[in-house]
């Protein structure tokens, strides 16, 4: 259930609940609900869901909710809901909803909703809506709705 100050390496259809101060590399058909000053490396067909001064590299059809002060960087056919004073790189067929001092490079085939005090760059066959303080370079077949103190190229 939990390991404190140590490595858990591999849990495989079962659950890991929680990490703190140690690696938890990989679970396989399960649950990884927390890791706390540590490093998640993948979630397959399972959750994560929070990541608080780590990273978490990828999640592969499932959910991951929110990663503080650190990386998310690629969600396949899942959701990612919000990034803060971190990157998030890549959205593939799901949503983007929120991304605060930080970058949000390509949403494809789904929605992109706000962009404070970062970038945006482009938004293919998808919903752009606000970008304040940064840049918005490329809407293409879709809708771009506001840009204030920015830019708006194409």
């Amino acid at each position: 259930m939990e390991v404190t100050n140590g490595h858990q390496t591999k849990v495989t259809n079962g659950h890991q609940t929680k990490v703190t101060n140690g690696h938890q590399m990989e679970v396989t058909n399960g649950h990884q609900t927390k890791v706390t000053n540590g490093h998640q490396t993948k979630v397959t067909n399972g959750h994560q869901m929070e990541v608080t001064n780590g990273h978490q590299t990828k999640v592969t059809n499932g959910h991951q909710t929110k990663v503080t002060n650190g990386h998310q960087t690629k969600v396949t056919n899942g959701h990612q809901m919000e990034v803060t004073n971190g990157h998030q790189m890549e959205v593939t067929n799901e949503h983007q909803t929120k991304v605060t001092n930080g970058h949000q490079t390509k949403v494809a085939n789904g929605h992109q909703t706000k962009v404070t005090n970062g970038h945006q760059t482009k938004v293919a066959n998808g919903h752009q809506m606000e970008v304040t303080n940064g840049h918005q370079m490329k809407v293409t077949n879709e809708h771009q709705t506001k840009v204030t103190n920015g830019h708006q190229t194409k």
